[in-house]
């Protein structure tokens, strides 16, 4: 299933309209509905926003239509790539990947240019902004 189906279906089980929802959320509705149709994916933030109102996890909404990364071993594929980097506590960091091995990374951030390293224990996903 495609991560609009899923949005829409996760809306729908909850009874909720894309009015609502985008209210919610501060986006249009037509934001919302080209989600739905996958003209458009959301950012990190509003899908995790769309996680808390659908009461499910980030992961559940994702799983299967973006490339997430969980294992350290296949980290080294990203390094070039534009990213967001999820933490376990829920705070994300967007960049692109200039170096990694399988303990830490090195994040180039998208604001100030600025280069952080990021031990990759308390990651929760690495997710490509470019796609596939």
């Amino acid at each position: 299933m495609k991560l609009g189906d899923r949005l829409a279906n996760c809306r729908k089980e909850k009874g909720l309209t894309q009015e609502y929802v985008a209210q919610e959320i501060e986006v249009t509705r037509q934001t919302v509905s080209n989600w739905e149709t996958g003209h458009v994916a959301p950012s990190l933030d509003k899908l995790h926003a769309l996680a808390l109102l659908y009461q499910t996890s980030l992961y559940d909404l994702i799983e299967g239509d973006t490339q997430t990364v969980r294992s350290q071993s296949a980290v080294s594929q990203w390094i070039g790539k534009q990213v967001d980097v999820e933490y376990l506590s829920g705070v994300v960091l967007s960049g692109t990947v200039t170096d990694m091995d399988q303990q830490w990374t090195v994040l180039q951030l998208d604001k100030g240019n600025e280069l952080k390293v990021i031990n990759l224990e308390g990651i929760g996903a690495i997710v490509s902004k470019g796609g596939r």
